[in-house]
């Protein structure tokens, strides 16, 4: 359709600008492109193109941006059943636990949709080893906060896996 084409090119230019001129996006630019971002997802439910644009501009502007705005989609993406998404959503966990560091506070929202995924008989292969690498990143980068919170859960969730 005219409006799936159009928030394509939109997220294709928003993560080039992104990626190329991270240091001079300030904070106030980079929350005017995250409410594009999320216009577009609210839209497109399942947005590839808008998760791709999300990663860039995690990617490029860093911690400087408010997860709340923008980290119920990224669960959304988690939780979906189109298996792109899924494995987007586990890149964007990626980067913002290496972007963020310590400072990712709202890991819960993202743990426990990870752990789904791996639990899920039904995920792929590539979906649960991206959930692995992002549960891997939160854990390398939350530090204390996620192994006092999740990491008996993960223990037990890569256990069943090896069986």
């Amino acid at each position: 359709s005219k409006r799936a084409k159009i928030s394509k090119i939109i997220c294709g230019l928003t993560s080039n600008y992104s990626r190329k001129s991270w240091l001079e996006i300030d904070t106030e630019t980079a929350a005017n492109i995250v409410k594009l971002l999320t216009m577009i997802l609210i839209l497109e439910k399942g947005n590839e193109n808008g998760l791709i644009a999300l990663s860039g501009l995690i990617n490029g502007v860093g911690n400087r941006l408010d997860i709340n705005e923008f980290g119920k989609y990224i669960v959304f993406a988690l939780t979906g059943s189109d298996e792109e998404c899924v494995r987007l959503g586990c890149g964007i966990v990626s980067d913002l636990a290496n972007a963020f560091e310590i400072k990712l506070l709202n890991i819960y929202k993202f743990v426990v949709p990870l752990a789904k995924v791996l639990s899920n008989p039904n995920s792929s292969r590539q979906a649960k080893l991206n959930a692995l690498y992002a549960i891997g990143d939160l854990a390398m980068n939350a530090g204390p906060s996620f192994t006092k919170t999740y990491l008996i859960d993960t223990l037990k969730i890569l256990d069943s896996a090896s069986k």
